[in-house]
């Protein structure tokens, strides 16, 4: 496969936001991508827009988060390829913790809402709504169709909270919904939602090598 077609992919983007420790909260991430694969122009893009506020002088310290994602998806009206591939490292951000879709050819409207009741603990309430702008031919984590003339994929709700028990030791605990909407599969015409749970505990460590192994 790798020897056969020729493929040159490029990425173009810009991202404002700001530090950390403000109340405000916000991001603004574009990215276009361009190129050819074999005689087909590859001609798409990206974006992740962020918006939120931290009331840091309230009980729990809450912060209220609206986020929005979307990559293009290839219109079968056109002679482009339109389907946005996502830049290294950005293909596991944004999508909720069921990671049921990616990056491409999604329309992501984001809930989010975190509160820090205790010393070292954080708490995370989500809820996205995916939407699929190009949904005809489109399978979804490999076995989910939309409907003809649908787009609304379904709805996803989370909830994940870490407790720092000490500068070692870490708990972590996850749970999440998905109820699907206009989809289904190749077995199913109505298939059935997801839901998920996970349970973590880290272990951190360091260590310092001696000074005659560190010269060496």
């Amino acid at each position: 496969y790798i020897r056969d077609p020729k493929i040159s992919r490029n990425w173009l983007g810009i991202r404002i936001y700001n530090l950390s420790g403000s109340s405000l909260k916000y991001e603004i991430s574009s990215t276009f991508e361009y190129g050819m694969e074999n005689d087909t122009k590859i001609k798409a893009f990206g974006l992740f827009f962020k918006l939120g506020y931290q009331l840091n002088q309230v009980l729990w310290h809450p912060c209220l988060t609206l986020r929005y994602t979307y990559a293009s998806g290839n219109s079968p009206q056109t002679d482009y390829d339109e389907n946005f591939d996502p830049v290294f490292g950005a293909g596991d951000r944004y999508y909720g913790w069921m990671n049921l879709v990616k990056w491409t050819n999604l329309d992501d409207r984001e809930i989010m809402l975190e509160l820090f009741p205790l010393n070292g603990m954080r708490i995370e309430l989500k809820y996205n709504r995916f939407v699929i702008p190009q949904p005809d031919g489109v399978l979804i984590n490999g076995n989910l169709e939309l409907l003809p003339g649908k787009k609304h994929l379904g709805n996803e709700f989370d909830f994940y909270a870490t407790y720092d028990i000490n500068n070692n030791w870490q708990l972590a605990a996850a749970t999440g919904l998905f109820l699907l909407e206009d989809a289904k599969t190749a077995n199913s015409e109505e298939p059935g939602n997801a839901s998920w749970v996970a349970f973590q505990m880290i272990y951190a460590f360091s260590w310092e090598l001696n000074k005659e192994a560190s010269q060496q």
